[in-house]
């Protein structure tokens, strides 16, 4: 039998370890449904015209970043909509959806802290003193599981707690967020050599130095995202994971699959939201968060500003606000600026 027919045909048992009570839901489950499927749907809204500008200015890292953004936090508004209360008596059992979204979901995450990665080393590359042009097109280029379903959360991929799981899956996340952080500072190490070289001949042009103090602020910011939220709550994700499941156990895939102790494996397991932490329940919104540093700085150059200005005259907003057809006819020709700004714009 293929492996889809047979993943589909075996997953047939049930078990509710934390049985709900009625009500089966509460004014801040509902809340926390509204928020995460809001912010989820504005968090993606607000991530594809950058990611069209990435797309078509070739950055294939940062691209990649907010795709991978765009993605979980689909899942995470489809996921929520499902399952938007603790009446596991009703759920859907997730045929079809759960199997696929295990195959998908989990290698989204590896490729989130890989293209933060990729980012900040193509940033540290471009603030070397030993090139002065940007990256050229090509640099830019070159088990059957089973499965759990808790509220809001959705579809939970249930990994075996054994050595395989912890080399594969958790420990390479945070080695690339440490990485990620050690080329944020190695760019702001660089571009404060750069910035001392060229200070005075700055200093003598108001509209360069200008420019050059938006591009510190720029840089000094992804760094402080990288050092002071990024690495700390990935790191902190992985504790987590590790204090929750003993992940040193023996790993034997026939034992894995034909051991009924204490369940078998082809059991769905149905989570009401008493039965999770504060951090299976919301660690979603650390995903939907990046939105923010996305659009701060990708979605705030003069490009992406003229085409907001063109989808809004497109919706009939130039007779409301009138500054846009004037900012339209103003906005001819992108000044060129510091090399370091368009690097910055990009991320």
């Amino acid at each position: 039998m293929s492996p889809i027919p047979n993943i589909l045909s075996t997953r047939s048992t049930l078990a509710i370890p934390y049985p709900p009570t009625a009500p089966y839901t509460t004014p801040s489950l509902t809340a926390n449904l509204i928020c995460r499927v809001v912010l989820g749907i504005l968090s993606n809204i607000g991530c594809l015209v950058p990611l069209k500008n990435l797309y078509r200015h070739g950055e294939f890292a940062p691209a990649v970043f907010v795709g991978t953004v765009i993605l979980m936090n689909f899942s995470t508004a489809i996921n929520a909509l499902v399952w938007r209360n603790d009446n596991v008596y009703e759920w859907l059992q997730g045929q079809i959806w759960c199997d696929i979204h295990a195959y998908v979901y989990q290698p989204l995450i590896p490729l989130y802290s890989t293209s933060c990665l990729a980012i900040t080393r193509n940033l540290a590359q471009q603030m070397g003193l030993s090139r002065a042009t940007p990256l050229s097109t090509q640099e830019k280029r070159r088990k059957m599981l089973r499965y759990s379903i808790a509220t809001l959360s959705g579809c939970i991929w249930s990994g075996h707690g054994d050595w395989v799981v912890f080399v594969f899956f958790l420990l390479p996340n945070p080695i690339l967020a440490l990485a990620a952080g050690f080329y944020a500072v190695l760019t702001w190490k660089r571009y404060t050599r750069i910035e001392l070289l060229t200070r005075s001949t700055l200093m003598s042009n108001s509209s360069a130095a200008a420019r050059a103090s938006r591009t510190r602020w720029r840089i000094f910011s992804v760094m402080i995202c990288v050092l002071v939220l990024y690495i700390p709550l990935y790191c902190y994700q992985i504790i987590i994971q590790l204090r929750t499941t003993f992940m040193f156990q023996t790993f034997d895939f026939d034992n894995i699959r034909k051991k009924n102790d204490p369940l078998p494996w082809d059991t769905v397991l149905l989570y009401p939201h008493s039965g999770l932490s504060f951090f299976q329940l919301n660690h979603q919104y650390l995903v939907i968060a990046s939105a923010v540093p996305i659009f701060f700085f990708s979605g705030m150059t003069e490009d992406i500003m003229r085409t907001y200005r063109s989808i809004l005259l497109k919706l009939g907003c130039g007779g409301i606000f009138r500054g846009l057809r004037k900012d339209a006819g103003a906005s001819g020709v992108r000044p060129k600026g510091l090399q370091g700004e368009s690097v910055v714009q990009r991320v």
